[in-house]
């Protein structure tokens, strides 16, 4: 049935399915230009140093890193510190590398995956969005605790709709392991969980 909605386009004679090959073909070439990026800075050092002293020594209480004695200290990105840490341990740089991309790959499916569902499942549209977002996240793909936190806001998103669409309340389930997740991974942004969860 022909609904006269653009999923039901089909251009130039081919499926929108090859919209799909289109996205990953430009993810996969996007890539590259993440190696050409320094994706290590000073904050990636830092957390590295304080997941360090977290698996040597448990939480501080003071900043064991300045030169300002007894200044009270909250570890605000602890598990990212200890992540990075057991990673770069195991196998250096290249274990950060190798992570950041594969939080890059997983953040563009579930941009693609919400974008489907808000467009009902319009394939165009929604790898427009995906390659157009990918491509700017590219920008700010950098080992800080930010990684995770955008893939964890946008799987917020898409399991808000999820819910919308659906109404099964099973689906709000995972809401507080990503909270719980925020908290711990970059508590800074928490707050942005209720922002995107009021709409």
């Amino acid at each position: 049935m022909n609904t006269g909605l653009i999923n039901d386009v089909k251009l130039e004679g081919r499926p929108a399915d090859k919209y799909y090959k289109v996205f990953t073909l430009i993810i996969l070439l996007l890539v590259p230009l993440l190696a050409l990026r320094p994706l290590f800075d000073n904050d990636t050092y830092t957390l590295l140093n304080i997941g360090k002293y977290i698996m040597a020594h448990g939480f501080p209480s003071t900043d064991p890193f300045t030169i300002h004695e007894g200044l009270s200290y909250i570890i605000e990105q602890w598990l990212t510190a200890v992540i990075f840490y057991i990673l770069y341990g195991s196998m250096g740089k290249a274990a950060l590398y190798i992570m950041a991309i594969a939080i890059y790959y997983a953040t563009g499916f579930v941009i693609y995956l919400t974008s489907m569902k808000i467009s009902g499942g319009n394939k165009p549209v929604s790898t427009a969005v995906t390659v157009i977002s990918v491509a700017f996240l590219s920008l700010f793909i950098v080992l800080r605790p930010q990684l995770f936190s955008v893939l964890l806001f946008i799987l917020e998103i898409y399991i808000l709709e999820a819910y919308i669409q659906s109404r099964k309340n099973i689906i709000l389930a995972c809401l507080p392991l990503i909270s719980l997740l925020l908290i711990n991974l970059q508590s800074a942004l928490w707050i942005f969980f209720f922002l995107l969860y009021i709409p």
